[in-house]
């Protein structure tokens, strides 16, 4: 009978063993650090002292003066007032008074603008010692002094009190007469006393109001001068270059800022009782509306 081989025997490993190993590992890692922590917080350094600084004295600086300045220039300068026709018996002309106001001249009568739509005549101390400025003369043919074809119609006075407005009614040679409407500033010498427009005669022209800031105008034109029963329209005038913008009948308007406009519609309704023209609602039962030139 064949002998069996005999095959290797092998232990078993022992976990106590690689217990131990790792334990005295650990140790001598935890010694080794300890120890060069400890030596590095034992080495002693000494801080950098910087240099102190060596302080200038201080400099006294000296401001000039406070200086205001001159003040501020406007956009407009005024022009100084000069004739734009030479001074006759046809002429309308104005004249500054001790800064009272500005006063319009024409067939020897001097006039305020205290109402613009009824120049009202007034009487000024050495009047032909004040210094006139000559702006139009009447067209030729109208026959002077001639009774609604021959006088000053409007004049009203801008916020600025040196520019103005006015509205002369000529009639020539007998025909209808028209509504000759001119304007003056001295803050534009190309536009001391130009013709904006002419009205025929049946749009009779009275002054309205100025914007605030001068540069607009507002008129009434109505269908025949004291003949009552209607109610005029309102039109508008941009002074800077003679537009017009016609709104028709309103009850109420107002000027605003640049251009803009406030104003409530004119509405016939029916009358209640006998009267001699149209009648209208109330302006406060109307709503405010709004515009722009």
């Amino acid at each position: 009978m064949e002998q069996a081989l005999a095959k290797p025997s092998f232990e078993k490993p022992n976990p106590y063993k690689s217990l131990f190993f790792s334990l005295v590992f650990i140790i001598i890692v935890t010694v080794v650090g300890g120890a060069f922590y400890f030596l590095r917080k034992q080495q002693v350094v000494k801080p950098e002292i910087s240099p102190t600084p060596t302080l200038a004295p201080t400099e006294t600086i000296a401001f000039p003066p406070y200086d205001a300045g001159t003040p501020a220039v406007s956009e407009e300068q005024v022009v100084k007032d000069q004739e734009v026709v030479p001074d006759g018996a046809n002429t309308v002309s104005f004249t500054r008074f001790e800064g009272t106001g500005t006063y319009l001249k024409y067939r020897r009568k001097i006039y305020d603008g205290t109402d613009p739509n009824t120049p009202r005549v007034v009487q000024l101390p050495d009047a032909d010692k004040l210094q006139w400025y000559a702006l139009v003369d009447s067209p030729p043919g109208v026959v002077p002094d001639e009774f609604m074809n021959d006088e000053l119609f409007a004049f009203k006075v801008a916020p600025d009190i040196k520019s103005f407005a006015f509205v002369m009614r000529w009639g020539v040679n007998q025909q209808p007469q028209d509504y000759h409407l001119f304007y003056y500033t001295p803050f534009d010498k190309y536009r001391q006393s130009i013709l904006v427009k002419k009205f025929p005669s049946n749009d009779p022209t009275k002054l309205d109001l100025f914007s605030a800031d001068g540069k607009y105008l507002s008129l009434k034109l109505y269908d025949c001068w004291n003949c009552g029963g209607h109610q005029p329209e309102t039109m508008l005038v941009r002074l800077s270059d003679n537009e017009t913008k016609n709104i028709g009948k309103t009850s109420y308007f107002n000027w605003l800022t640049d251009g803009k406009y406030e104003y409530k519609d004119y509405v016939v309704i029916a009358c209640t009782e006998e009267t001699m023209g149209e009648c209208s609602e109330k302006p406060e039962k109307l709503p405010l509306k709004s515009g722009q030139f």
